[in-house]
Order: structure tokens, then C-alpha cells, then sequence
């Protein structure tokens, strides 16, 4: 990993004039300050203490709808476009977690029947 950052950090001095951003509203800073908050305070602070108290299989469930539920966020939220492709991606990704769902309810009901005989 750090071989990689090297060569991108390397790549980008060498192809590139980097520069931050010399006023506020080129950083955006109300957009920064609420990813800051958003993203990162409330979601490495509270998912680990959610998960405590869910099975592995639900949050790995929850984890693999972020991608579609952050489209539709998108959508609703920031009037952004979708296309049909992406339409089509977040219904695979919900119809999959669906299915395995009901394929997980039904083989924990037949090993706890299996179990009680």
C-alpha cells in the first residue's frame, strides 16, 4: 500500500501542479465541515457501537445497501440523475440482499428443526 501511494504521490508531482484551494468558498466550507461530520464523526463513531448489538449478517446487509440508498439520497436529496444503469444496479444489489435473506431465514428454519428432533 505504501508502494502505491508512493508511485501516485510520485506520478502526481510529476504530471500535475497540486494547489489547495485559496478561499473559503473554494472549499466549500459548509459542504466540508458537514462530510467531516457526516461521513466520518457519526459513521466511525456510531456503526461500531450499532454493530454490537446486530449479527454480522445484519450488518453486512446494512453495509450493502450504502451504495444504492446513497443513490437514491442523491436523487431525492441533490436532484442528481441516475441512469437506467444505475437504476438497474441498485435494484440487482436490493433484490440480492432480499434474496438472500429469505434463503438465510429458510436454512436457519430448517437447522432449527433439524436441531429440535
Amino acid at each position: 500500500m505504501a508502494g502505491a501511494f508512493a508511485v501516485c504521490a510520485v506520478a502526481t508531482f510529476a504530471l500535475e501542479t497540486p494547489s489547495l484551494p485559496q478561499s473559503a468558498t473554494g472549499w466549500g466550507c459548509l459542504a466540508v465541515l458537514v462530510l467531516v461530520l457526516v461521513c466520518s464523526v457519526f459513521g466511525f463513531t456510531f456503526q461500531p457501537v450499532a454493530q454490537k448489538y446486530i449479527s454480522a449478517v445484519q450488518a453486512g446487509m446494512t453495509c450493502a445497501t450504502n451504495p444504492a440508498c446513497a443513490s437514491v439520497v442523491g436523487v431525492l436529496v441533490l436532484g442528481e440523475h441516475l441512469t437506467p444503469l444505475g437504476w438497474c444496479g441498485a435494484a440487482l444489489v436490493l433484490t440480492a440482499l432480499i434474496i438472500s435473506t429469505l434463503l438465510g431465514n429458510k436454512a436457519r428454519e430448517g437447522n432449527s428443526a433439524k436441531a429440535a428432533e
